[in-house]
């Protein structure tokens, strides 16, 4: 999954709690526990941009995105049943609770995952080597070249034009 995907996601996501809530909108006790699932998805969410944005694993990224989809759809499976068969006890709450739990022990494991830090690590060392360095600046300067090159072309034909 990737980040456009995982915001297509988030904001299926949303736009499916809206309607729950219209659905529920004259039964104060369900809007709430809606309001609860909103609030604990919005973590959700919040908490995968947070830990995707401090990573540059490609693959991480794609396990977090991932994981995180599978929670949330998880807290809306279960809130949906729950208001099936509501009743006015914390129940609810204890499962978002529960399943929001879950879902940051599945970061922090994903977080700590020695093979996930080695590649990271690995990506981290060779992009700092001398020689990677190098080629990264001088693909710069032949950009640098490559672009006043073009831009002075661009200038003599409008020259010769005007």
């Amino acid at each position: 999954m990737k980040n456009e995907e995982f915001n297509e996601f988030e904001n299926q996501t949303k736009y499916d709690i809206i309607r729950l809530e219209d659905e529920h909108k004259d039964d104060s006790k369900k809007k709430e526990i809606i309001d609860n699932l909103s609030q604990e998805l919005e973590k959700v969410f919040n908490k995968t941009k947070e830990k995707v944005k401090d990573v540059k694993d490609s693959e991480q990224t794609q396990e977090f995105f991932e994981k995180a989809k599978e929670q949330v759809e998880k807290m809306v499976e279960a809130t949906k049943k729950a208001l099936e068969d509501f009743k006015e006890d914390d129940r609810v709450q204890d499962v978002l609770k529960k399943l929001n739990n879950t879902f940051d022990d599945v970061v922090e494991s994903i977080s700590k995952n020695e093979t996930v830090q080695k590649v990271g690590q690995s990506v981290n060392d060779f992009m700092a080597r001398d020689d990677v360095q190098e080629k990264i600046e001088t693909a710069k300067d032949a950009t640098i070249d490559f672009t006043q090159k073009v831009a002075d072309g661009v200038k003599n034909l409008l020259k010769k034009k005007g």
